[in-house]
Order: C-alpha cells, then sequence, then structure tokens
C-alpha cells in the first residue's frame, strides 16, 4: 500500500471501530497489522493457531526480544 492508500486506510479503520464495527484485512507485514489492529489472528493451513493482542502473542510465544519474526519463523519450521 502506498502512502496515500495507508493513510485511507488508517482513517476509515479508525471511523469504523468508533462506531463500534469491526474491520477485517489481512496483511503480511507485521508493522501494519500491529499499527493498525487490536487483535490479530494467524492462520496456519487453514487452521487458526492464534487470536488474541500482539501484546499477548509476544508474551507468549515471541521469547525474550519480543519479535514477532521470530514466531513465524517457528511456524515456517513446524510446517517443514
Amino acid at each position: 500500500m502506498d502512502p496515500a492508500g495507508l493513510s485511507f486506510f488508517r482513517k476509515r479503520a479508525r471511523e469504523a471501530a468508533a462506531q463500534g464495527r469491526t474491520v477485517v484485512y489481512s496483511t503480511q507485514i507485521l508493522e501494519i497489522a500491529e499499527k493498525f489492529s487490536d487483535r490479530v489472528c494467524l492462520l496456519q493451513r487453514g487452521q487458526i493457531r492464534f487470536y488474541e493482542t500482539f501484546e499477548d502473542l509476544r508474551r507468549r510465544w515471541s521469547g525474550e526480544g519480543g519479535v514477532l519474526e521470530e514466531l513465524f519463523g517457528q511456524l515456517r519450521e513446524e510446517r517443514q
């Protein structure tokens, strides 16, 4: 998403949230997901692996460094 698209998405998502609506979107860019989301749902092989806040996910799975990329690395290793 380019900067203008990101700004538009941010504005619309905040408006929807202020109205009590849920916004569902898909991204593989963790920084964007964390910036715009209250919760994250991680799917693996069509199954929900996690549905929780980023803070809870980081605390539970990312180890001491709190790096979510480590979690995704662990999930990739499980697939192999």
